[in-house]
C-alpha cells in the first residue's frame, strides 16, 4: 500500500535516528498519521511506542501512546480495551509528583480522550464536561492546536444535543484557531462541522460548499478516515437536496473505504446512512436489507440503544429479523437518552412512546407523549430559528433593495425629498471639493513662499559669509603684500633679507589664491567630483605637510555628497579641517599625522591626531579665537568636541557631527552610487 510523504518521513527518521528519545517522539507522530491511513499499522507501531516508552521511563509518551491506542480500539469497536485504555489515562492524569507543564500534557490527554470516547457511547453531557476541561487546560497552556481541537469536539457534541447555535459557535472559534495556525487537517475538520450544522437546520445549499472544500483538503491531505466523514456528510446534503442517487454513491463509497481500513465504529452508521437512502427512495425491500447489516455491526458493539432505533424502523417496514419493542424498552430508552444528554434521540422515543400507548388505549398518555413530542421538536427547531432567520433575513433585505432600485429606474419615480437630498448631497460634495482644492492650492502657494524667504535669507547669508570673508582674509593678505612689497622696494637691507620678503609675499598670494578658489567653492550649489569635500581635504593635507616634510596618514570616506551632507555644513567641516591643519604646522613640532574622516548612518566623525609636543590642557584659555572658533562651529550643528593632550605626547582632537535624515536624498544618493558602480 503507498503511504503519504509525512509517513514516509516519519519512518526514514525513525529507522536513522540515533537518540532515543527523539525516535521516541518520531513514533509517536507515526501513529498519529497512521491512525487516519491504517488502523492497522496504527496498532502494531503504537504498541513498539508503548514498549520504548516503558522502557525509557517517559511518563508522557506512555500517557500520548495510550490516547492513541484507546483512540484505535473505540474506532474499531472494542469498547472494553478502549476503556481500560482510559483507565490508563486517567491513572496517569491524577498524578501529582510530575513538573506543571508534564502534568498538564498528561491531564490533556486524559480530558480529550475521555470526550471522544463518551460521544462514541451516546453519552453526550459525559463527553461535553470532559471536552470543556480539555479547552480550559489548553487555554492556560497556550496549546494553539490542542485547543482548537478541543472547540471543534465541544461544538460537535453540541450538535447532538441538538444545541445547534452554541455548535456553530465553537465551529466557527476552532476554524478561526486552525486559520491562524494554518492547520489544514483541521481546517477541513471545521469545514465539515459547518456544513453538518447546516445540514441540522436543513440548510444543504449553504451546507455544500463547506462539505466539498472538506472533501478537497482530506484528499489533498490522503486523510482516509477523514475522506470517510466527508463522503458521509455530502451523502446527507444530496440526500437534503432530492439527489438520492448522487447521495447513494457517496454513501456506498464511504462504506467501502470502512471496509478497507476495518473501521468498525463507521460500519454501522454507514449501512445506517445508505438504508435511510433506499428509504426516501421508496425502496423498502433494500432498506430492510441494509437495516439488518446495520443491525448486526451494533449487536456486535451492544449498542442497544441503536438495535432498538433499527428495530423500530424494521418494524414500521414489517422486514426483517427484529425484536418487538415494549413500553418498558422505550421508557427505559427514554431514561437512558435523558442521562446522555442525546437529546435528539429522546424526542424520537417520545412519539414512538405515544404510538405504543395509543395501542393501550391508554389515551392520555398517548396525548401527553405526543405533546412533549411536538413541544420538544418545536424547541429544537426554535434554536435553529435565529440562524436561519439572520440568513433569510440578509436575503430577504438584499433582494428588497435590489427590487426597489430596479422599480425606481423602471418607473423614474423618484419623491421629492429624494431629489432634494440628492441635490444638496450633491452642493455638499461639490462645496467640500472646492474648499479642499483651495486649501492646497493655499497650503502650497504658503511653502513656496516659505521656501523662496529661506532661500533669500540663506543667500543673504552667504553674501554676508563672503563679504567677512574677504574683508578678513583677502583683505587683510593683501595689505601684508602692499607692505612687504614697500618694504622691499625702499628697503636698503641686503639682498638675503629682500628674497625673505619676496618669498613671503609669494607665500601671501598663494594662500590668497586659496582663500579665493575656497570662496567660489562655497558659492556652488552642486560641485562637481573634483571639487569635493574628500578631494579639497586630500589636497590641502598634501599641500600643507609635504612643503613641511611630515609624515601624515589619510583616512577620507569619500561619500560627502551634497545630496546626503549640506554645502554649508561641508564648509563648516573644512575650515575646521584647515584649522587644525595649520595649527598643527605652526606650533606641534610634529612628525607624523593621522587623520580620520568617516561617515555613519547618523553621524559625520572626524578624528586628527599628532606625535607633536603637546600641551597642559589646564593652562590652555578656552576663549582663544583658534579654539574658541572650532567650538562654535561645532556647536551650531549640535555635534560634539574633544580635544586630548598631554606635554610630549602629542593631541588628538575627535569631534562628531549628526547627518541630516533625508530619506529620499539617501535613497536617490544611493541610486546614483550604484549606477556610479555599475
Amino acid at each position: 500500500m503507498a503511504q503519504n510523504a509525512p509517513i514516509d518521513s516519519l519512518k526514514k527518521v525513525i529507522a536513522t535516528e540515533k537518540d532515543a528519545s527523539e525516535k521516541l517522539w518520531s513514533m509517536v507522530k507515526l501513529t498519529n498519521e497512521l491512525i487516519r491511513y491504517d488502523p492497522v499499522q496504527a496498532k502494531n507501531n503504537v504498541i513498539l511506542t508503548l514498549k520504548l516508552s516503558s522502557k525509557l521511563n517517559n511518563t508522557v509518551a506512555l500517557s500520548a501512546s495510550y490516547a492513541q491506542l484507546c483512540s484505535i480500539f473505540y474506532n474499531g469497536g472494542e469498547m472494553d480495551s478502549a476503556k481500560v485504555c482510559l483507565d490508563k489515562l486517567k491513572g496517569f492524569a491524577e498524578l501529582t509528583a510530575m513538573p506543571s507543564v508534564d502534568e498538564y500534557k498528561l491531564k490533556g490527554n486524559y480530558y480529550a480522550t475521555a470526550g471522544l470516547y463518551f460521544k462514541s457511547l451516546g453519552n453526550y453531557k459525559a463527553a461535553l464536561s470532559f471536552m470543556i476541561k480539555g479547552n480550559n487546560l489548553g487555554q492556560v497552556t497556550q496549546n494553539a492546536a490542542f485547543n482548537a481541537g478541543q472547540l471543534l469536539n465541544i461544538g460537535n457534541t453540541y450538535i447532538k444535543l441538538a444545541d445547534y447555535k452554541s455548535a456553530m459557535n465553537y465551529h466557527l472559534k476552532s476554524l478561526d484557531a486552525f486559520l491562524k495556525i494554518n492547520n489544514q487537517k483541521g481546517i477541513s475538520f471545521c469545514y465539515q462541522a459547518i456544513a453538518l450544522d447546516f445540514t441540522e437546520l436543513h440548510l444543504y445549499r449553504q451546507a455544500l460548499p463547506y462539505a466539498l472544500k472538506a472533501q478537497l483538503i482530506k484528499t489533498s491531505l490522503e486523510d482516509k478516515k477523514g475522506r470517510i466523514s466527508a463522503e458521509n456528510s455530502l451523502g446527507t446534503i444530496y440526500r437534503g437536496l432530492h439527489l438520492n442517487n448522487e447521495a447513494l454513491l457517496h454513501f456506498k463509497r464511504s462504506l467501502n473505504m470502512v471496509e478497507q481500513m476495518g473501521s468498525v465504529a463507521d460500519e454501522g452508521p454507514g449501512l445506517l446512512d445508505i438504508a435511510e437512502t433506499y428509504l426516501v427512495m421508496n425502496q423498502p425491500d433494500s432498506a430492510g436489507i441494509y437495516y439488518n447489516k446495520a443491525r448486526i455491526v451494533f449487536q456486535k458493539e451492544n449498542n442497544n440503544s441503536k438495535v432498538d432505533l433499527i428495530d423500530g424502523k424494521l418494524n414500521l417496514l414489517h422486514v426483517g429479523v427484529f425484536k418487538k419493542r415494549t413500553l418498558e424498552n422505550v421508557l427505559n430508552e427514554i431514561s437512558v437518552y435523558k442521562e446522555r444528554g442525546d437529546k435528539l434521540s429522546e424526542i424520537n422515543s417520545y412519539k414512538f412512546l405515544a404510538k405504543l400507548y395509543k395501542e393501550k388505549k391508554d389515551y392520555a398518555k398517548a396525548l401527553a407523549a405526543s405533546d412533549y413530542y411536538y413541544t420538544e421538536l418545536n424547541k429544537v427547531e426554535n434554536a435553529s430559528l435565529s440562524l436561519q432567520l439572520k440568513k433569510l433575513e440578509g436575503q430577504f433585505t438584499s433582494k428588497l433593495k435590489e427590487k426597489e432600485i430596479a422599480l425606481l429606474k423602471k418607473d423614474k419615480k423618484i419623491s421629492g425629498i429624494n431629489l432634494e437630498k440628492e441635490k444638496t448631497l450633491k452642493i455638499f460634495i461639490i462645496s467640500t471639493s472646492l474648499l479642499t482644492i483651495l486649501l492646497v492650492i493655499l497650503f502650497a502657494y504658503r511653502k513656496r513662499t516659505v521656501d523662496n524667504a529661506k532661500s533669500i535669507i540663506e543667500m543673504d547669508k552667504i553674501r554676508v559669509a563672503i563679504a567677512r570673508d574677504l574683508h578678513d582674509d583677502i583683505g587683510s593678505r593683501l595689505t601684508n603684500i602692499q607692505f612687504m612689497t614697500e618694504m622691499v622696494r625702499n628697503s636698503d637691507k641686503g639682498l638675503n633679507l629682500k628674497r625673505d620678503f619676496v618669498s613671503e609675499i609669494h607665500e601671501q598670494i598663494l594662500a590668497s589664491t586659496e582663500a579665493l578658489d575656497e570662496i567660489v567653492w562655497n558659492m556652488k550649489t552642486n560641485p562637481n567630483e573634483k571639487d569635493s569635500l574628500p578631494v579639497r581635504m586630500r589636497r590641502y593635507a598634501c599641500d600643507i605637510f609635504d612643503t613641511q616634510n611630515i609624515d601624515y596618514s589619510l583616512n577620507i570616506e569619500d561619500e560627502f555628497d551634497e545630496i546626503i551632507i549640506s554645502h554649508e555644513k561641508q564648509r563648516d567641516i573644512f575650515l575646521m579641517y584647515k584649522e587644525i591643519l595649520n595649527n598643527i604646522c605652526k606650533h606641534a613640532a610634529t612628525s607624523n599625522v593621522v587623520v580620520d574622516v568617516r561617515l555613519d548612518k547618523n553621524n559625520i566623525y572626524m578624528g586628527i591626531c599628532d606625535n607633536g609636543k603637546g600641551f597642559d590642557l589646564t593652562k590652555v584659555d578656552d576663549t582663544r579665537s583658534g579654539l574658541c572658533n572650532l567650538k562654535s562651529r561645532v556647536d551650531k550643528w549640535r555635534g560634539t568636541f574633544d580635544l586630548t593632550s598631554a606635554v610630549g605626547n602629542g593631541t588628538t582632537i575627535k569631534m562628531t557631527i549628526p547627518r541630516e535624515r533625508n530619506l529620499v536624498n539617501e535613497l536617490i544618493s544611493n541610486f546614483k552610487r550604484t549606477k556610479a558602480s555599475a
